[in-house]
């Protein structure tokens, strides 16, 4: 079934994931040839630091805890003004290259890709947090 021109994917998608490589090759099934996958994702290392004082950051979770689950406490530093109070969750850890390899070995074309800073992602932190990579894009293309 391939019906799509593009597929888009906004940030808090990969975290969600057991199984990367089902889902890449979803995401190449229902491509037509010449459509274009996007992801926009909040990069694993944010999920990685929490900044728990200003200015300084610690590491809260295994950047290659690919795989399995992992229950987590939500980052305080990172929640939103006005959310509910502090929970636990299963997520996944995926670091960027097992995502970029998912998608190359279900057929897609890695077009482009970027890693930026977000600083207020790593709000409190000041300065450093232009030197961090808060978001990453990809643009991959069905063959």
């Amino acid at each position: 079934m391939r019906d799509f021109d593009v597929i888009f994917a906004q940030a808090g998608v990969v975290c969600w994931l057991p199984d990367l490589d089902r889902w890449a090759q979803m995401i190449a099934d229902r491509l037509r040839p010449g459509g274009t996958f996007l992801l926009n994702e909040h990069h694993p290392i944010w999920e990685v630091l929490g900044v728990r004082r200003p200015g300084e950051v610690a590491v809260t979770v295994d950047y290659f805890g690919r795989g399995q689950p992992k229950e987590q406490t939500y980052d305080q530093s990172k929640r939103p003004i006005g959310w509910t109070p502090e929970i636990s969750f299963d997520a996944f850890l995926w670091p960027v290259s097992d995502v970029v390899m998912s998608l190359m070995r279900a057929g897609l074309r890695i077009e482009e890709f970027f890693e930026a800073p977000y600083p207020t992602m790593y709000d409190g932190l000041g300065e450093p947090a232009t030197w961090l990579p808060a978001v990453y894009v990809i643009k991959a293309t069905r063959e």
